[in-house]
């Protein structure tokens, strides 16, 4: 599946072959907080005019991973177009 997205963005890519792979997980890689600790996180969009904050430690409804540090900074993004009143949205 990489292999074909690594093709799709750099076609010189085509001709390489994967001699190799393997799938890391690890089970433990995220804790699971509360739903009173989420309260406790900061928003995106803060009391500042033109200041909106974004990172996986922010208000997200999801624990502290890479996913959750995109969601924020969606939503940072999506505040800081709202606040300037920017027509491109995301």
């Amino acid at each position: 599946l990489a292999v074909d997205d690594l093709k799709a963005v750099f076609p010189a890519v085509g001709g390489a072959t994967l001699i190799h792979g393997r799938v890391v997980t690890e089970p433990a890689a995220v804790l699971s907080p509360t739903w009173e600790w989420n309260q406790l996180r900061p928003p995106q969009v803060t009391p500042l005019p033109g200041l909106v904050l974004a990172g996986d430690w922010t208000a997200t409804d999801w624990p502290g991973t890479m996913e959750s540090a995109v969601r924020s900074g969606i939503a940072a993004a999506e505040a800081m177009a709202s606040q300037f009143q920017l027509t491109n949205r995301l």
